[in-house]
């Protein structure tokens, strides 16, 4: 009860005597983006020092846990390029083992919030992903996969007033644009207009 927190996800409302694995712990705290189980999973780790310490053991040196969940003054900060760089390691057997990054994929392709990068794309993109939102910054991060068979990292962390709808109008028309451009309008020149160039 010590870890329940207010803000995203259904742990909060659970009785106090519920037990949880890491596996239930990590899944909600992706899906539902749920306090709680943020909170709980990072004592579960030794605490904000622990997770931070490997934070920079991975090279993530802006990213920093400075205050437990809901950290609506946004304390904890974090960068687009350090969130693009983790998402890229998802792939790199050095980072995650192959059982490691299914269960993280499976948990990033059921996120309830779909409302974000999601909705800037076609019905055919598959996306994996995690969303943030603390009022005054809204965020969307993941990997989608088009079908003609490319992929890319997409981040967007989005400053707005309080709540305001705008942050959410602006993420899901760049999703659209970077799509297009990316899946649709850009192709990579033939060897021949290379060596013309």
């Amino acid at each position: 009860d010590y870890y329940r927190s207010e803000g995203s996800g259904s742990l909060q409302f659970r009785g106090e005597r519920a037990v949880y694995t890491v596996d239930d712990l990590a899944r909600v705290m992706i899906t539902e983006s749920d306090n709680s189980a943020t909170n709980m999973l990072m004592a579960a780790t030794a605490g904000m020092g622990s997770v931070n310490n490997s934070l920079r053991h991975w090279g993530m040196h802006k990213t920093r846990v400075n205050d437990w969940l809901p950290d609506m003054a946004g304390t904890n900060v974090t960068t687009a390029k350090e969130l693009a760089t983790m998402l890229y390691n998802i792939d790199n057997s050095k980072f995650l083992s192959i059982n490691s990054k299914e269960k993280i994929v499976d948990y990033m392709s059921h996120v309830h919030n779909d409302r974000l990068i999601p909705a800037g794309l076609p019905s055919g993109a598959l996306f994996v992903h995690k969303t943030g939102d603390i009022g005054k910054m809204l965020g969307d991060a993941g990997i989608v996969y088009a079908p003609n068979g490319k992929n890319y990292i997409v981040v967007m962390l989005v400053n707005r007033a309080y709540n305001a709808p705008e942050g959410k109008d602006f993420i899901v028309r760049a999703s659209s644009l970077v799509y297009n451009y990316i899946c649709l309008l850009y192709t990579s020149p033939s060897p021949r207009d290379r060596s013309l160039s």
